[in-house]
């Protein structure tokens, strides 16, 4: 990675290693890439949708949350559930993945800080955190869904799928405003 922005072209040649347990074949699965798109995407949307009905986040530092979110796959790869769970610390898994984001990042000195404060901000207890977990997991259960009705009959397909719901209820919990858009 000698130039700073090398690494994100190669997050479009990342799996997420989840689907490919669940069988799904390499070139059906999505990318890192494609993931981070839509998570981004989504929580856009719900900003906005928030911000129409009087709620306020930090829409820029939410926006660029959602988007570098995963950048440090590019280092550790796409860890799946079946991996995580075999992890006795589970916040080792995300120490890692801050401490290869933060190499990463000494390329880009003056943005160092900042970014590493964003990465947090994504995986933290915050309204902000919560909504880009909120559109990490809808990003997931979708794709789920989508595979099941390509004719994925894998019984882990059907765990992801369960696993995001879960998570998604228990943040809608906390954002009932954009109930009538994330329909499970």
């Amino acid at each position: 990675m000698g130039r700073p922005l090398s690494f994100l072209p190669t997050l479009k040649n990342i799996p997420r290693a989840g689907w490919l347990q669940a069988g799904i074949g390499l070139g059906k699965v999505e990318s890192v890439s494609e993931h981070s798109f839509d998570v981004a995407s989504m929580a856009m949307v719900f900003c906005d949708v928030l911000k129409g009905k009087g709620r306020i986040l930090d829409y820029k530092r939410t926006l660029k949350a959602a988007i570098l979110h995963d950048w440090a796959e590019v280092i550790i790869m796409d860890q799946p559930r079946s991996v995580k769970e075999l992890i006795e610390e589970p916040k080792s898994i995300k120490r890692a993945e801050r401490k290869a984001l933060d190499g990463m990042l000494k390329k880009m000195p003056a943005l160092r800080s900042e970014y590493l404060a964003l990465w947090d901000l994504a995986h933290s207890d915050t309204d902000e955190g919560n909504l880009v977990k909120l559109a990490d997991l809808y990003s997931m259960y979708l794709q789920a869904k989508m595979y099941i009705a390509s004719g994925s009959r894998d019984k882990r397909t059907k765990e992801i799928l369960a696993s995001a719901k879960e998570g998604i209820k228990k943040r809608l919990a906390l954002f009932p405003e954009l109930k009538p858009l994330v329909r499970l």
